[in-house]
């Protein structure tokens, strides 16, 4: 699978997106204008900017507000890798160094904040209070699921609802918020459209973090950036370990746990590796991730067959079979 017919389908309105963008991030501070450079050069896939744009166009049409959402989305999803970043002290970023490692934490910072403060900017623009309550929304829900994740590794036995709930605030919500940004600028503006497609991104969002839990086993560092095990290493226990522990009996579980708690390092992690293959923590993330990809292509049964429609089910289909 690959992008290729998703960006066919939206090519006019892409290729307007990517001028648009490169203005948007221009700068008078030369610094800022450096830094949002090196950002924009190692952009990621902008799957956030495609969802508002293939949302609108399969409830409707796509408008100039359209490019200004999907604008705004992008920012605000960069804006929260650069802070995710100098939290976890994080070296690189899509296999080149972070902004953080190379500009420090504390410009990294204010050029995170300088992206979300556009982000509002370019939504009150187009003079749409729902747009602005979808942002904020977004904004509480994300940060509540870093405060989350926090708490979690505190706590190092995490049960599985509490882990779809964590990775719906911290994936799945600007995917949703995507899609909705999507479906208020399509002209179409619907409970019925937009419940369908937040089914859609809800799904399409926890199937593409399960996918980048699986990565982090099974990708290879050229292309994902990341050491195989890096989550376990930085005390993040994952979908493959979580199914894991439900599955061996309770004294296994208990001294895994303990285990754990003593701390994960290089010298060990091979061990941890090797419980979660015992117990086919990988194999069963995958079957919970196809999952998840059948039910949002089922959210999408509302709408008419179209070359967008197909583009959303392409995306789903991608998000399990990508390699980065």
């Amino acid at each position: 699978m690959n992008l290729q017919a998703v960006f066919e389908a939206i090519e006019p309105e892409f290729s307007i997106l990517k001028k648009e963008l490169i203005e948007t991030l221009k700068s008078e501070v030369a610094l800022s204008d450096e830094i949002f450079t090196y950002v924009s050069e190692r952009g990621g896939k902008r799957l956030r900017p495609i969802l508002v744009i293939l949302s609108a166009k399969v409830c409707g049409q796509t408008e100039g507000s359209t490019i200004k959402s999907a604008i705004a989305m992008e920012l605000l999803h960069t804006a929260t890798l650069i802070h995710d970043d100098v939290i976890d002290e994080a070296p690189t970023r899509r296999g080149s160094e972070s902004v953080n490692k190379i500009w420090k934490n504390r410009l990294s910072v204010f050029v995170g904040d300088h992206m979300f403060a556009q982000t509002l900017k370019i939504l009150n623009q187009l003079n749409n209070l729902e747009a602005i309550s979808i942002l904020a929304e977004t904004a509480q829900i994300m940060t509540e699921g870093e405060l989350l994740q926090i708490e979690t590794k505190r706590k190092v036995d995490i049960p599985l609802e509490i882990y779809l709930k964590l990775i719906e605030a911290k994936t799945a919500a600007l995917f949703m918020a995507s899609c909705k940004l999507g479906v208020i600028t399509s002209g179409n503006n619907t409970l019925e459209a937009r419940n369908a497609i937040q089914n859609y991104a809800k799904n399409l969002g926890i199937a593409f973090q399960i996918k980048d839990d699986l990565l982090n086993f099974q990708g290879e560092f050229e292309k994902t950036g990341k050491p195989q095990g890096n989550d376990l290493l930085e005390g993040k226990l994952t979908l493959p370990m979580i199914l894991a522990l439900e599955t061996c009996d309770k004294k296994e579980r208990k001294e895994i746990i303990s285990k754990v708690k003593k701390g994960i390092e290089l010298n060990n992690l091979e061990y941890f590796i090797n419980f979660i293959n015992r117990y086919e923590g990988l194999e069963k993330s995958e079957l919970m991730a196809q999952k998840f990809v059948e039910k949002g292509i089922s959210s999408l049964d509302f709408f008419d067959d179209s070359k967008y429609k197909n583009a959303l089910i392409e995306l789903l289909q991608f998000t399990v079979s990508r390699e980065n």
